[in-house]
């Protein structure tokens, strides 16, 4: 392995980070993160790192292509030169393991969703989409293309268990309650409006979210 790498590897060396911000970073960073940005500023080569404030510092000595992985993995997935299956599959991971920054839309959700309610990928993908610094309008708004799209799906037996591992996510935030009446109404909305006989979909729908909220006992706060 040692004589591979010296073939097919150049050693750049990289001078000593001397910055007064990397002072301030030291107590969060080692030696070795110091020298990752040092490495990315000197060679401009696309370098990922995960962590905000070491990329933020990168760019600030001189990296000028410097990312985390999610930006990377879509890119490649734009290109075709990733299924959007083994892109669901390593975002999940990352999300899994809280590697960095990662976001999930609807799409991504559905495609995670077809591995069934208790597979790992979709649970962490829920987890993902529902964490607390998640702002509401991001999450309501994947929250309700996703439950559309559930609606309108032939997997009528595993639905209402997959929107209910949602529902119950979004439960443990603090602004749970204003979320799920906006996510109910807007999806209800959607559900309604769409030509006869495909609207009558809705009536499951409302089925369902009053069998929830009952179920829940959070039928008063959130329907009235």
């Amino acid at each position: 392995m040692e004589c591979w790498v010296r073939a097919h590897t150049e050693v750049i060396p990289t001078e000593h980070v001397d910055h007064e911000q990397a002072d301030e970073l030291e107590e969060f960073f080692s030696g070795s993160s110091f020298d990752t940005a040092a490495t990315a500023a000197a060679t401009n080569m696309p370098t990922i790192i995960e962590d905000r404030r070491l990329r933020g510092f990168a760019t600030i000595i001189g990296a000028q292509r410097v990312s985390w992985t999610q930006p990377l993995l879509m890119l490649l997935l734009d290109r075709k030169q990733l299924s959007h299956g083994d892109y669901v599959d390593l975002i999940a991971n990352l999300g899994s393991k809280r590697i960095g920054f990662v976001s999930a839309g609807s799409g991504d959700l559905f495609a995670a969703a077809q591995l069934g309610f208790d597979s790992p990928q979709f649970k962490s993908l829920v987890e993902v989409i529902s964490r607390k610094t998640v702002e509401a309008p991001s999450l309501a708004r994947v929250a309700v293309e996703f439950f559309v799209q559930l609606w309108n799906a032939e997997i009528p037996g595993a639905r209402h268990r997959l929107v209910s591992s949602v529902l119950e996510a979004i439960l443990t935030r603090p602004d749970a309650i204003r979320l799920l009446r906006v996510i109910i109404v807007a999806v209800d909305k959607n559900l309604r409006e769409r030509r006869f006989p495909e609207n009558l979909i809705s009536r499951s729908w409302s089925d369902y979210v009053e069998r929830f909220v009952a179920g829940h006992f959070i039928r008063d706060a959130v329907i009235g």
